[in-house]
């Protein structure tokens, strides 16, 4: 079986440019406020020592401010609804502008940036802020994802999220306009060919830009449309949560979406160092030849056949198999002690994640329209029974969601989940020859992880590049 060459594709993001390497940043802190539960936007106040950070869609229309530790410093309701804020910036009278822009599945028409007046820090004041005005935002041409906003002068710039390793492409809107609605205008393309998760401007003038497997900075240039051809200093860094950036002076603050703060300082993007893409792994998986019942009892398994290793801790199973309907795992995780999962609060508690998208030649590095991913945990009920947490799906829809079948069980000193993920999620009426799938399961107490492919210390995927890429083979359970 041939490798995919989605590997390729990402390389070609830098090349010949300035080596990329691969390097840890300073991880200054964890977001201590469990409100703040997917940070994906942050800027850096002018005028306050704080941080102004904002969850995108499922949560409340809060405004946050932080400091680099992490401590919560104040938050305050803003007086409209958050579809799904995507990020947050500043101009230069310190007002701020928060970007409901985020549009999974290219399902909105209209994009929309509202700016509100920076609170004060010494006003606890429970009244939700005002907003002064709001820029309703419609596309040129096709509709497209849209998880990045910065302010630079008297316009407003996003950066399209493409996933079909084409350029990016960097458009604008006008601050000062009384037309109720505005056309983003195209400026130029940007040399970035995975999906852009967050950007700002630093106090040079540099474009600072955030994708999910690295952060890029570029050179000063004398006009936007010659950034087509600059060839920015990049950090290579799989952390595809990683969704919230700002700049500062000599460093770059991220922010992820399981809440760590990291600082980028000026050597992460000066000094070179080796760099390789991890290999894909390959996975077979055969067909099943009798039913398997999804009720979290993996005892109808044919296991001899339909075992795929995990890695991480010790002890962790999986199972796997397909029909011609679809994709079916089962998963016995070791824990003496079971941590409850908080409903719709990703990662407060024991979490396994299910990835599921199509392969083949042209597939994009990260998800895409047809991809889903999906996390479900466990909750006791006030009788101190053990049952599956509701599901969370940050990348699909409720009516995808409910084609999905899922069961689970808590044992004494193991858990199993039993999962069936039909074709016809990611698009298909028959089984294909190879699908790209990934699971991860994160123990919070004990501390573990297992996973199919690799791992970060929060027991999610390391990168896109590392879904497992795995091969539907016939044949007899044996």
């Amino acid at each position: 079986m041939k490798h995919l060459q989605w590997a390729l594709t990402f390389l070609m993001l830098v090349a010949g440019g300035p080596e990329p390497f691969a390097a840890e940043p300073i991880r200054t802190g964890q977001l201590a406020s469990a409100a703040i539960r997917e940070c994906s936007g942050v800027v850096e106040s002018r005028r306050q020592n704080c941080y102004w950070v904002l969850s995108d869609s499922g949560n409340p229309p809060t405004l946050f401010a932080v400091d680099l530790d992490g401590k919560l410093l104040g938050q305050w309701m803003v007086e409209i609804r958050n579809r799904d804020w995507e990020d947050i910036a500043i101009d230069d009278d310190g007002r701020l502008y928060i970007g409901d822009i985020g549009n999974n599945g290219n399902r909105r028409g209209e994009l929309q940036v509202h700016r509100i007046a920076e609170p004060l820090l010494s006003n606890a004041s429970t009244d939700p802020l005002t907003v002064e005005k709001t820029w309703r935002l419609t596309f040129p041409t096709e509709r497209f994802d849209c998880e990045s906003l910065f302010i630079d002068g008297d316009f407003g710039y996003v950066i399209s999220k493409v996933y079909d390793a084409t350029p990016a492409t960097l458009y604008r809107f006008p601050l000062k306009t009384e037309a109720a609605v505005e056309i983003l205008e195209p400026v130029t393309t940007l040399p970035i060919l995975t999906p852009v998760t967050a950007a700002d401007l630093d106090p040079l003038g540099r474009l600072i830009v955030a994708t999910n497997t690295g952060v890029h900075r570029f050179p000063q240039a004398p006009a936007w449309e010659a950034l087509a051809d600059a060839k920015p200093a990049t950090v290579m860094l799989f952390q595809p949560a990683l969704e919230a950036i700002c700049a500062g002076d000599g460093k770059v603050i991220g922010m992820t979406e399981n809440r760590d703060i990291l600082q980028f300082n000026d050597d992460h993007f000066d000094a070179p160092h080796p760099f390789s893409v991890p290999e894909t792994v390959e996975v077979i998986l055969k067909a099943l030849q009798s039913s398997v019942t999804i009720d979290g009892d993996l005892s109808d398994w044919p296991a001899k056949r339909h075992s795929l290793p995990l890695r991480g801790s010790d002890g962790g199973r999986c199972l796997a198999g397909w029909s011609a309907k679809g994709l079916y795992f089962g998963l016995q995780i070791p824990d003496p002690k079971v941590t409850p999962l908080r409903r719709n609060a990703w990662y407060t508690g024991d979490t396994v994640e299910f990835f599921f998208g199509r392969a083949g030649a042209g597939v994009s590095t990260d998800y895409g329209p047809h991809d889903i991913r999906y996390y479900v945990g466990f909750e006791q009920t006030a009788q101190g029974q053990w049952k599956l947490s509701e599901p969370g799906w940050p990348r699909s829809t409720p009516e995808a969601a409910a084609r999905v079948s899922l069961a689970g069980a808590v044992g004494p000193d193991h858990y199993t989940i039993e999962a069936f993920l039909p074709f016809a999620l990611i698009g298909l009426e028959t089984p294909p020859p190879a699908v790209r799938v990934n699971i991860s399961a994160l123990s919070r107490e004990p501390r573990g992880n297992w996973y199919l492919t690799y791992s970060n210390r929060d027991g999610t995927w390391l990168s896109p590049i590392t879904w497992a890429l795995a091969e539907l083979e016939s044949g007899s359970d044996g």
